[in-house]
C-alpha cells in the first residue's frame, strides 16, 4: 500500500486545437523494453496458470512474451482490458518523465536525485486538455484501467552497457507502476524505482508529435501504433539510408490487424478487406492529421505475397531530426 501523502504535480505542457500546434514535437523517453511492451498483443502472449500454496488455493493468471529479447509478465490477465489507451498513457507519462526526471546516459544518476519522482500526481484535465478528451467520468475511468494494467507488468532482460570500453550485459528486472489511488481531481501514483532508474540512465530520447496523442483511438487505434512505430524507426536509424523506409511486416506487428494465417484458419477469405484495407487506412490517417507528408510503397504489390514483402516510404511533416532542447 502507498504510505503518505507527499507528492509532486506534473501538470505542464498543454496542447491546443490551433494550427501552431498541429505538429508540435516534445522529447519523449523511451527504449526496447517499452517498446517491446507496446507490441504486446493477444497473438503473442501465452496465458500460465499461477497458483498459491496453503490451505485455500488461489489461481492466478499470469500473461508472458518474449518480445525482442524482453520477457514480459502481466499478472491478473483475464481481469485486465489492455489497449492502445494503456500505451498511450504510458506515453503521457513517458513524456511527463522526460520532462521532469533527471537524466545523463553517461553516468548512474543517484538514487536520491530520481526518488523524488517515486511519488507523483497526475490531473485528469491536465490529461484530458493533452489527449482533446471530453468526458471526464470515461477519462478518469480510462486512466484507472491503464494504471491497473501498468501495475501488473514486469520487465525482465539483459541491458547491454558499456563498461571501460567493453560490453557487458546488466540483469534487468522493472515493474513501472507499484501502486496508486484515485485522489480528487486525478490520480496518486507510485512509480517503481528500477523504473525510474531505467529512464534516467539507460533510456533514449526520442522526439514525439504531441498531436498523436489526440488520435481517436475507438476508430484509429492502428494509426497511433503506426505512428509510434515509425517514429522509433526514424530515432534509431537516422542518417541512414533506410531512415525514411520501413517494412510493411514491421508495421503490421504492432496493428490491431488479422494475420494471414489467422484469415485461412477461418472461413473468410477477405485478404484485402481484412487485412490491406484497414492498413492503409491507419497509415491515410497519419496523412489527414498532418503527422506524415506524404507515404507509398516502394515495390511491387500486385499480389498479397508480395504486398507483405514490400516496404513503405513515409515523410513525417517537420520532423525535428535533432533532439529538442
Amino acid at each position: 500500500m502507498m504510505k503518505g501523502v507527499a507528492h509532486i504535480s506534473m501538470d505542464d505542457f498543454i496542447l491546443q486545437n490551433d494550427n501552431e500546434n498541429v505538429n508540435r514535437y516534445e522529447n519523449i523517453l523511451q527504449g526496447n523494453p517499452l517498446n517491446s511492451l507496446m507490441n504486446v498483443s493477444d497473438r503473442n502472449l501465452n496465458i500460465e496458470i499461477e497458483r498459491t500454496t496453503g490451505l485455500i488455493q488461489i489461481e492466478t493468471k499470469i500473461a508472458t512474451a518474449k518480445i525482442n529479447g524482453i520477457l514480459i509478465q502481466i499478472k491478473n490477465y483475464d481481469s485486465l482490458n489492455i489497449n492502445t489507451t494503456t500505451f498511450r498513457f504510458l506515453d503521457f507519462i513517458l513524456l511527463k518523465m522526460c520532462k521532469h526526471l533527471p537524466y545523463n546516459r553517461k553516468e548512474l544518476i543517484d538514487d536520491s536525485k530520481i526518488s523524488t519522482m517515486k511519488l507523483i500526481k497526475i490531473s485528469i484535465t491536465n490529461f484530458m486538455a493533452i489527449c482533446d478528451l471530453s468526458n471526464v467520468a470515461r477519462t478518469k475511468l480510462q486512466m484507472q484501467n491503464s494504471l491497473e494494467v501498468l501495475k501488473n507488468i514486469k520487465l525482465l532482460w539483459y541491458e547491454k552497457i558499456f563498461k571501460k570500453k567493453k560490453i557487458e550485459y546488466l540483469n534487468f528486472a522493472m515493474n513501472i507502476v507499484n501502486d496508486f489511488k484515485s485522489v480528487r481531481g486525478g490520480f496518486i501514483i507510485q512509480f517503481d524505482l528500477n523504473f525510474l532508474r531505467y529512464l534516467s540512465s539507460y533510456s533514449y530520447i526520442m522526439p514525439f508529435n504531441m498531436k498523436l496523442l489526440q488520435v481517436d483511438l475507438n476508430r484509429y487505434s492502428n494509426s497511433y501504433l503506426i505512428a509510434r512505430k515509425i517514429l522509433t524507426h526514424l530515432n534509431m536509424n537516422q542518417r541512414k539510408s533506410n531512415q525514411n523506409i520501413i517494412s510493411v511486416k514491421s508495421l503490421l506487428e504492432v496493428c490491431d490487424i488479422p494475420t494471414h494465417s489467422e484469415i485461412l484458419n477461418s472461413n473468410n477469405r477477405g485478404v484485402k478487406r481484412l487485412i490491406i484495407t484497414p492498413f492503409e487506412k491507419a497509415m491515410n490517417h497519419l496523412k489527414d492529421i498532418n503527422f506524415l507528408n506524404d507515404w507509398n510503397y516502394q515495390n511491387d504489390i500486385s499480389d498479397f505475397t508480395n504486398w507483405l514483402k514490400s516496404n513503405v516510404l513515409f515523410i513525417i511533416k517537420n520532423y525535428p531530426f535533432k533532439v529538442i532542447p
